[in-house]
């Protein structure tokens, strides 16, 4: 098998993507790991990436986590990305990699706000063949960066990798929490198989996210994603992802979920309550709503329209109706709660769908 820095792997009938695909003009292979000569200084393998918080405590969780890794220390290097901090929080930051990871960690400051420019700034700045964009809340396991540099090179034409993501309770969980985790808490168990993902349809877990950094590249430039300005960026996940993603595909790499890859997700206590649910919610109807009219389809605007309203009349029949019997029937003590959750998701993507405001 080949690889093209631009055209994606060459395959014929391989694979779970397309088939029968043109030969690419440079065929170029892209190596997971550098070994340099004694003489050259080592470049990483790796290039981990978090956004930088106005709260110190769980970057400095987080650092102590990345520190445990089994990975050599020579095969990988951290960037934090600052969007938009204030003096004071560059400068405890900058003190955080200083007492942690003086040899390997850098602060990259970022004017414009927006997490297409954190993406394309964290490709440039990258050494590492390899990035792996992870949030702050979470923890990658021991062996997380090894496992990602085995799964690269055992899945040749995969151009993005995702894993598990566990949760870590901050206090006992709400039996509401517990039921919607997987939805609305970036809780994500698909079981022991690794398996290739087609993005279109679901695509990989928001967190954690690993990608070759040569296929970023050219994604980011085959198909900017929009950065609207103002926006506030302290994590690293969503719909430019989606974007990405959706144009690596049509390069004619892979997206493929990895179960080794390992990350336990810290979820706070206000996350758990009723209110932060509902918010959570909210937030995942107004992607679904983005993607479903202007993302990877591609719909006319009125066809996309249309289909706001439709979900705007399905909202409402919903309201009239209350919990369905499938919901009363699987949590008789929880339907109600978890029919208004599903009903602000829809509320929310009709009303993205019938607006297309961002």
């Amino acid at each position: 098998m080949r690889e093209d820095r631009n055209h994606g792997p060459e395959r014929a009938r391989t694979g779970c993507g397309q088939r029968g695909w043109h030969a690419p003009q440079r065929a170029q292979v892209i190596p997971v790991s550098v070994i340099p000569p004694p003489s050259a200084p080592i470049r990483p393998a790796i290039t981990v990436c978090v956004c930088l918080q106005p709260e110190a405590e769980p970057l400095r969780g987080w650092l102590s986590a990345l520190r445990q890794q089994t990975l050599a220390d020579s095969q990988w290097e951290l960037l934090i990305m600052d969007v938009g901090s204030d003096k004071e929080t560059r400068a405890w930051a900058v003190q955080l990699l200083a007492e942690e990871l003086p040899d390997r960690g850098r602060l990259v400051t970022i004017r414009l706000p927006g997490q297409a420019w954190v993406r394309s700034r964290a490709a440039w700045e990258a050494r590492g063949e390899i990035l792996c964009f992870l949030e702050a809340n979470l923890r990658p396991a021991p062996d997380f960066l090894a496992e990602v540099l085995k799964a690269f090179k055992t899945h040749a034409a995969a151009g993005i990798l995702g894993g598990t993501i566990l949760p870590s309770w901050e206090q006992p969980p709400t039996p509401l929490a517990e039921v919607v985790a997987p939805v609305a808490l970036g809780i994500h168990d698909w079981g022991k198989a690794s398996r290739c993902l087609d993005l279109a349809a679901g695509g990989l877990p928001p967190g954690g996210l690993c990608m070759r950094r040569q296929v970023l590249l050219n994604a980011l430039a085959a198909a900017p994603p929009p950065a609207p300005a103002g926006q506030r960026v302290h994590s690293l996940g969503n719909r430019v992802d989606l974007a990405i993603g959706a144009a690596a595909q049509k390069m004619g790499w892979e997206c493929w979920y990895v179960p080794t890859l390992q990350l336990h997700r810290v979820v706070k206590r206000e996350h758990m309550d009723k209110a932060g649910l509902l918010r959570r919610f909210e937030q995942i109807g107004r992607n679904q709503g983005i993607r479903q009219s202007a993302g990877l389809g591609k719909l006319p605007a009125p066809a996309a329209w249309l289909n706001g309203l439709k979900e705007f009349c399905c909202w409402q029949f919903r309201q009239w109706r209350g919990p369905s019997p499938e919901l009363r029937g699987q949590h008789p003590t929880l339907a109600a709660d978890l029919h208004e959750l599903e009903q602000e998701l829809l509320r929310a993507r009709a009303g993205q769908a019938l607006t297309g405001e961002p």
